[in-house]
């Protein structure tokens, strides 16, 4: 389900994420956990299926008792691998 939030990437890459900024009209609450996201994707072979973004993203988050409104973890993988491929 697409929930109609804009979500932009900036990736520098080769063949892992060398670094990521995640944007857009979307709200994580507490907002730092976002950046924790960004830090836990920094490593990432670009070949990682879209799945195991999703998990990472998602645990990340967890893992800060944070919560996307606006837009879901696995929206967020699906920008994050069009953005490497």
């Amino acid at each position: 389900m697409h929930s109609g939030k804009t979500v932009r990437v900036r990736v520098e890459h080769r063949d892992f994420i060398e670094k990521i900024e995640i944007e857009g009209d979307f709200a994580v609450h507490p907002e730092r956990a976002m950046r924790e996201v960004e830090k836990n994707l920094v490593g990432v072979e670009i070949h990682s299926a879209e799945e195991g973004i999703e998990n990472l993203i998602a645990d990340t988050l967890s893992e800060h008792h944070a919560r996307l409104d606006g837009v879901s973890a696995l929206e967020i993988a699906k920008v994050v691998k069009k953005a490497v491929s």
